[in-house]
């Protein structure tokens, strides 16, 4: 049988993962708890697990899907990041998110301005769900007009 540590490395080989994740699904392995925090201190040491790392590429990954930063937030927050790790890497008032978010907005529109009330809420809906900030979401509209 495989040990806590090959099975460990082997996942932290095929991609990076946050502390809260590791140890969920070491623990549906039913490894010892004590032998988990174990581990995952000398993932840490050693730098396997790197939490900042792993923000940084989901960070990236999200935007180059076209998700916002409130939607990215709240899916970091969701794999067991604080709010003070994510702060660190995320800046919500970055000017790339006015790029993501007009590139989006782009796609979305077929780069035609909605004319009725009713396909302009539908749009703005869509990147408030996309995650996009209010002055974001403005912004984008009106570089459109």
């Amino acid at each position: 049988m495989a040990t806590l540590r090959q099975i460990a490395l082997r996942w932290l080989a095929q991609r990076d993962y946050t502390v809260a994740e590791l140890q969920r699904k070491l623990q549906i392995k039913d490894f010892s708890s004590a032998d988990i925090h174990t581990f995952l201190s000398e993932a840490r040491q050693a730098g396997w697990l790197n939490e900042t790392r792993y923000i940084e590429n989901y960070i990236h990954m999200r935007q180059q899907k076209g998700y916002g930063p409130l939607r990215i937030q709240a899916e970091l927050r969701s794999k067991g990041i604080t709010d003070e790790n994510i702060a660190q890497q995320l800046d919500i008032d970055d000017n790339a998110w006015q790029i993501t978010i007009t590139r989006v907005w782009q796609k979305y529109s077929k780069g035609k301005l909605p004319q009725d009330l009713k396909t302009r809420i539908k749009h703005r809906r869509f990147l408030q769900y996309r995650g996009f900030t209010q002055e974001q979401i403005d912004y984008a509209i009106h570089l459109s007009e």
